[in-house]
């Protein structure tokens, strides 16, 4: 019953937290490199970034996600974590959204390590700070009136103001 519950919670909180959570997995080439990056494990607002379900976006790389030049970096600083087993805490990036929306996030990064302590890949959390550029969609609801007034703090998005 324990791992059960324990699953039951994971699940919860990968479908409820506001942050986007990933487990990428990589794997040993034998010569000190690392192949893969596919997503594992994601947040349902990891997922809704990019317009997927959490099943949708399970096996994709950053490379199907990103730009080309942000999923270089993310692939580096997914190597360096791994290679050096070191975090890396509250990185503040730029990344651009599929349609368009552009934000600054804070993302951390640490290795994924099995039990046998071997390196399986990353864990990366991020979190708004703030949208740079507004996504250009028609929507209905609280997030519409938020793309048209991106200056109105909601209970999602929280109203944190550029450094002068």
């Amino acid at each position: 019953m324990g791992q059960m519950m324990d699953l039951i919670f994971y699940y919860a909180i990968l479908e409820q937290i506001e942050d986007s959570i990933v487990i990428k997995e990589y794997h040993s080439d034998g010569k000190g490199g690392f192949t893969g990056g596919e997503i594992r494990c994601a947040s349902r607002v990891k997922a809704e970034h990019y317009n997927l379900t959490i099943p949708g976006i399970i096996g994709k790389t950053d490379f199907d996600l990103l730009p080309i030049e942000q999923a270089q970096k993310a692939l580096e600083d997914d190597i360096y974590v791994m290679k050096n087993r070191v975090s890396i805490q509250n990185m503040a990036e730029i990344i651009t959204y599929p349609n368009g929306e552009t934000v600054r996030k804070s993302t951390s990064k640490s290795p994924f390590l099995y039990s046998n302590k071997e390196v399986g890949g990353v864990i990366c959390i991020s979190r708004y700070l703030e949208i740079i550029t507004p996504a250009k969609v028609k929507a209905k609801g609280v997030g519409a009136a938020h793309l048209a007034n991106p200056d109105e703090p909601t209970a999602r998005t929280p109203n944190i103001q550029p450094e002068s």
